[in-house]
């Protein structure tokens, strides 16, 4: 069972709802979504605890301080909740993440207007956080935007004090270790998860990049129907059964084989039965041949079969009986009988030819004298 926390975000009706169907619509979405929904909520929690924790400690003791620190805490607390629904609606992610990086932003910097400014406060070194996670959530422009903001607000505090301006500390002295000791925890922490997540979301857009190769390596040299070799990959192998005769002395044959009244089913039932009745077709020549055998379509009812390593034309000959004899059976499909036979040519290397042109050729036109008389087998006229 999937434990994800894409999963249990997933199971929530409204969160992942069908206006984010275009945008979410890989994993590499859904974790950033899941991300901005999971670190919101945790922030808020936090907050509204802060809130609380305030409302009810004797500090700051000054009453105008302590409603200047709910305040600020309301406003992060906010911009945390305002970033949790704009995604519930818009079901986009660089909206919640900005409103995120505004919370941080404003939960780091002016609670230093009550905890002693630039050099004393304790909250001012999570303003780290705000750049890093901008750029991983919300892309590169606003990553640069952040950081543009961000170090324009340390150098606000900067300024003010080489000016002169003092800030109250409201914090207890011998509290003010602690808090700075909790408050590099969570920078550092935070800091790590970011780089964490772009560890999760770099590994994983290497493995669909990997997916995405694989996929059109594979269609460049499969037919995209029945899987099967396409022409650019029969010659090689065609290719390949050459060399191995000119290193090893290795015969191989090449069969040439077109379906007989495959034409009809399509004409008649549509290209989607035909489809089918090929899939079926490809099937049976599989099970004809072994697995050291090529089986390849070029065409639409034409297909190539590449014998390496025979010992003799009686094998080829065999062969070549049952895959007619494998063709001829009736296929049945939505209750619909449908009757094919196949002509095949074959060519031998390297008694008809070592060229793989060649060689396909001469089978080629060998298939052509087998389907004058249909569920035939013709051989080059040089074997």
């Amino acid at each position: 069972m999937d434990k994800t926390p894409e999963h249990l975000f997933r199971t929530i009706p409204g969160w992942f709802g069908s206006q984010g169907e275009t945008e979410l619509k890989n994993d590499e979405h859904y974790l950033r979504a899941t991300i901005v929904l999971g670190v919101a909520m945790m922030s808020s929690c936090f907050a509204l605890l802060v809130m609380i924790g305030l409302f009810f400690s004797p500090y700051p003791s000054n009453p105008e301080h302590k409603l200047a620190a709910l305040g600020i805490t309301a406003v992060v607390l906010l911009c945390y909740m305002a970033s949790l629904i704009y995604y519930k609606y818009r079901q986009t992610i660089i909206g919640p993440s900005n409103l995120y990086a505004t919370g941080v932003l404003v939960a780091t910097t002016l609670p230093g207007i009550l905890t002693g400014g630039f050099l004393s406060s304790p909250n001012l070194q999570i303003i780290i956080v705000v750049p890093v996670w901008a750029f991983l959530m919300a892309g590169n422009r606003n990553g640069l935007m952040w950081s543009a903001i961000t170090l324009l607000a340390i150098s606000a505090y900067y300024v003010a004090e080489l000016l002169g301006v003092r800030f109250p500390q409201t914090i207890p002295a011998n509290a003010e270790a602690t808090l700075k000791l909790i408050t590099w925890s969570i920078a550092i922490a935070l800091v790590v998860l970011c780089l964490y997540l772009y560890e999760v979301n770099l590994v994983r857009l290497t493995e669909r990049l990997q997916k995405e190769q694989s996929k059109l390596a594979h269609e460049a040299t499969h037919d995209s129907l029945t899987g099967l070799l396409n022409r650019k990959s029969l010659l090689q192998s065609v290719e390949d059964a050459i060399a191995a005769h000119q290193k090893f002395q290795h015969q191989a044959a090449i069969l040439y084989i077109d379906l007989d009244n495959f034409k009809p089913i399509n004409d008649t039932h549509g290209h989607a039965m035909g489809d089918e009745v090929l899939t079926i077709v490809t099937s049976r020549l599989e099970s004809c041949v072994k697995s050291s055998d090529t089986v390849a379509r070029i065409g639409g009812d034409e297909f190539v079969i590449v014998l390496p390593n025979i010992q003799g034309k009686d094998i080829s000959s065999r062969i070549a009986q049952q895959v007619l004899d494998s063709l001829h059976q009736k296929i049945v499909l939505n209750n619909k009988e449908f009757e094919i036979s196949a002509s095949i040519g074959v060519a031998f290397i390297p008694k008809d030819s070592d060229s793989a042109d060649t060689i396909l050729s001469l089978a080629d036109q060998a298939m052509y004298r087998a389907k004058r008389e249909k569920n035939a087998i013709c051989y080059s006229e040089a074997s």
